[in-house]
């Protein structure tokens, strides 16, 4: 978040309760970035931040090493040894011609689509995170579907760049979300694509290899998937019936399926699906997992420690829980970042 943005709390809370954002004087912050416009989406990465208004304009600010701010100057672009400078008040991303409608943050990288259906993304492109394929010079780039351990690809785009693969299949999107360190996106026929890193199977296409460039998920081809979220470790997606599917890691329980193993194909929830719950939203953290329903309820799952789950205990959860503490509430929306 910018500075001088903080949730105030002190202790550990092992239950959820109501919070403010406060500025250092202890008064509720309201953050003005452009007069007669309305905040559209808010999207936080490791050490930064993207603000969309409804005018179609990008901000961000926050940690800039990485490019993953997307505002870089022409003399930071043309100096290749220059580092991209952080920033503490949210600047406007000027290389935008689109009318951006959706943001997405990982780690150190950034993703945005258009109304188009056009994504673009910038920032650290390790593993293939932002989907570009491989550098000239990359020992993968006959292939340009894998990531070669040879070729590290710490090359930084300092503003967004489209992905030239859905041009090239001209295909239309509607939704992308980023995990720590991987990227995923849904176009406008349902199909799920994922790329980057692969560790623990997070990708879904059956191995732990990592990819430069976007790649259909076959096990979910015929799911029409509407939503998706990564963690570090693991995945999730939603189909338009409601259905959850996770896979990756699943250590602590975070894939929700009873099990301590992880998965390298994409897995439905029995569970949820034989009590004919509707799942229409969720997110990763880096070992847990929430998922919304189309009534409004919170489940979680996996790692309890810090009382991340909100059950009122620090016990790791197997299967997805309702959050009792929030009988009383509609939920529409929970947010998690993937890492510690």
């Amino acid at each position: 978040m910018c500075p001088h943005l903080q949730l105030i709390h002190s202790d550990n809370v092992y239950q959820p309760v109501r919070r403010h954002i406060f500025d250092s004087a202890g008064r509720i912050q309201n953050l003005k970035i452009q007069a007669m416009s309305t905040f559209y989406q808010v999207a936080g990465g490791g050490e930064h931040t993207l603000i969309a208004l409804d005018t179609g304009d990008v901000f961000s600010c926050g940690k800039g090493s990485h490019g993953q701010l997307g505002n870089a100057t022409i003399e930071e672009i043309r100096d290749t040894t220059s580092i991209p400078s952080n920033v503490s008040i949210p600047e406007r991303i000027k290389s935008f011609n689109d009318v951006i409608v959706h943001l997405a943050a990982g780690h150190n990288h950034s993703a945005a689509l258009s109304a188009g259906g056009s994504l673009f993304t910038w920032g650290d492109s390790k593993d293939g995170r932002l989907g570009h394929g491989p550098l000239k010079h990359s020992t993968n780039a006959d292939s340009g579907e894998t990531f070669d351990d040879k070729d590290e690809n710490i090359f930084s785009y300092l503003t967004p760049q489209p992905v030239s693969f859905f041009k090239s299949n001209d295909r239309k999107l509607k939704f992308v979300a980023c995990g720590a360190d991987h990227t995923m996106c849904i176009d406008d026929k349902g199909g799920l694509y994922t790329w980057g890193l692969g560790n623990y199977g997070n990708l879904g296409h059956g191995s732990t290899k990592s990819l430069l460039k976007p790649k259909l998920v076959e096990a979910l081809r015929e799911s029409a998937i509407v939503f998706c979220a990564g963690g570090s470790k693991h995945s999730i997606a939603l189909s338009h019936s409601g259905e959850l599917f996770t896979w990756g890691h699943g250590e602590k329980g975070r894939l929700g399926n009873g099990q301590r193993s992880g998965s390298l194909i994409p897995l439905a929830n029995t569970m949820l699906s034989k009590q004919n719950v509707k799942c229409v939203q969720g997110d990763c953290g880096e070992a847990h997992t929430g998922i919304v329903t189309r009534n409004g309820i919170l489940y979680t799952f996996g790692a309890g420690s810090y009382g991340r789950l909100g059950h009122g205990e620090e016990i790791d959860v197997y299967t997805p829980k309702e959050v009792d503490s929030l009988q009383r509430e509609r939920i529409v929306q929970v947010a998690y970042w993937q890492r510690f």
